[in-house]
């Protein structure tokens, strides 16, 4: 409510930016009218991969794409170094139009206070036939969880599993075939693009 500029920027307290140009970068793609928001290219402390990408899966949500590969690899047939569009992008580091953002209503800090509100959030875009965009020419480092804790222990984890349900609840049509922009011969069981063995539902 107080941004006064064209774009909204999110960059969390957990990160440090290594791309001196990180917002023009941004900005080269979240200036198209086919785009609702862009995400960067983000690593651990010891520079190996946070995500280069998220995907989205009906029964365990979201996989960091090529997460804790090394930082100078390009991933899964380059994947993780070219330009190119997905389900959902991190929250760490995002850019979007202010006017898309108040048209939408912004954020849901109701069903979704801490995690998954980026989800939501690019997925109500994606319904107005936008794209999410990832570009790896924005870099970041991302001291997850630093500040808050881990999502994964005590309270933080019980509030995890409400917004998990939540999330899958909302958007189960979405992805009742899969997320649309990973291929759905392969498994989201781990990061690394691996075939899957377990039987597959096609849409056709």
């Amino acid at each position: 409510s107080k941004a006064l500029g064209e774009y909204i920027v999110t960059v969390n307290n957990d990160t440090e930016v290594i791309t001196p140009e990180w917002i023009e970068e941004l900005l080269m793609f979240a200036q198209r009218s086919d785009v609702g928001m862009v995400g960067g290219r983000l690593y651990y402390r010891d520079g190996t991969l946070w995500n280069s990408g998220l995907a989205l899966d009906s029964n365990r949500s979201v996989t960091l794409l090529h997460n804790k590969i090394a930082g100078n690899s390009s991933g899964y047939y380059g994947r993780a170094v070219v330009v190119q569009c997905f389900s959902a992008l991190a929250g760490a580091c995002l850019m979007f139009k202010r006017d898309l953002y108040q048209q939408i209503g912004g954020m849901d800090d109701v069903l979704f206070k801490v995690a998954h509100n980026d989800i939501d959030f690019g997925l109500k875009i994606i319904q107005r036939g936008l794209c999410l965009v990832y570009t790896p020419f924005c870099e970041m480092y991302h001291y997850e969880s630093k500040s808050r804790g881990s999502d994964l222990e005590g309270e933080n984890l019980k509030r995890f599993l409400v917004e998990d349900y939540c999330l899958l609840a909302k958007w189960k049509d979405y992805l009742q075939y899969g997320d649309p922009f990973y291929n759905v011969n392969l498994s989201l069981k781990t990061p690394n693009f691996e075939v899957k063995t377990e039987k597959i539902q096609y849409r056709y």
